[in-house]
């Protein structure tokens, strides 16, 4: 399983978490349209955070619809002392095997974790408060089967999300900046165990706390559309974002807005569709459930779900 998850594959699943850091950024903020395509970013950061310059970049085309006399209709509410229990369901090894359409006779079960998001502070970094969100690392254990003729091997593996700590801007909630750890990869595997195969990841729920402004202004009839292509050096590449409020439904208590979210991207190398759906609470204005979906075999493959099981305070 694991040898068919080369760099290509790795590029795959970072270009879809990438992209929709992109969206969420790109809409930060409530601006309308000619503010928007009057704003230009001078670098960006891929999945490692290193820095990637775009004064090379040209955009070549940029179309938003949706981004006109919004105003915010709630505000995000996080709070000192306030732990974020998510159940995370990972199915994305199986959803890439789908997607290279392989005849691996391997499969896995779809991998399990909590993974525990603590807000433990504000603190004063450049003139500026930034609530302290903590992402504790998460072990995942899930097993495969392969079959080779008569004969059935199974072999027990983990998927580790790696702790990752962010500040957030008290002031400006779509503002974050990554702080480094000293612990961010530790050299075993939280429970000591030997598998037969160890992925690190980026955290899955961190995305959940990139708190672009368009959540504040959701109401009942909102829809987003982007659609961007852009050249870097001679080369095109773009996406396409269509985001839409579908309905309201409760999850887990939570009053939400169901926000359906369809992304397309596409370079030289690679082509991507993903197919999300968030629930918002209407109050708090954070995301309680996500689902992701990727484009395989003429259908949608389940990928990712993450959901909010409780929401308590630190002891």
């Amino acid at each position: 399983m694991f040898q068919l998850l080369k760099m290509k594959d790795k590029y795959l699943l970072i270009a879809g978490v990438v992209f929709l850091l992109i969206f969420v950024l790109s809409i930060s903020g409530c601006l309308n349209s000619e503010e928007k395509e009057n704003k230009t970013t001078e670098n960006a950061t891929d999945a490692n955070n290193t820095i990637i310059s775009e004064k090379d970049v040209k955009i070549t085309k940029s179309v938003r619809v949706g981004f006109e006399n919004l105003t915010p209709t709630g505000k995000v509410q996080i709070n000192v002392g306030d732990v974020y229990v998510y159940h995370v369901w990972d199915n994305s090894l199986n959803a890439i095997l789908a997607k290279k359409a392989s005849s691996s006779p391997e499969i896995c079960d779809m991998a399990e974790a909590d993974v525990s998001v603590y807000v433990d502070e504000i603190k004063r970094i450049n003139k500026s408060d930034y609530y302290i969100v903590r992402f504790e690392e998460a072990e995942a254990p899930y097993v495969c089967y392969s079959k080779d003729g008569a004969h059935f091997t199974k072999t027990e593996n983990t998927l580790i999300y790696k702790k990752q700590v962010i500040g957030i801007n008290k002031d400006n909630i779509s503002n974050y900046i990554y702080i480094p750890t000293k612990d961010a990869q530790k050299p075993k595997t939280e429970s000591n165990k030997t598998y037969s195969n160890v992925i690190r990841k980026l955290n899955p729920v961190t995305s959940l706390f990139f708190f672009s402004d368009w959540i504040t202004c959701l109401d009942e009839k909102r829809k987003f559309i982007i659609d961007e292509v852009k050249e870097r050096n001679g080369k095109k590449e773009g996406y396409y974002v269509e985001l839409t409020v579908v309905e309201s439904e409760k999850v887990n208590g939570f009053d939400c807005f169901k926000v359906e979210q369809i992304y397309e991207g596409y370079s030289e190398t690679y082509n991507q569709k993903n197919r999300y759906f968030f629930y918002i609470d209407k109050n708090r204005r954070i995301i309680v459930k996500m689902e992701n979906y990727l484009n395989a075999q003429g259908g949608y493959i389940p990928m990712e779900k993450i959901e909010l099981k409780e929401i308590r305070k630190t002891k």
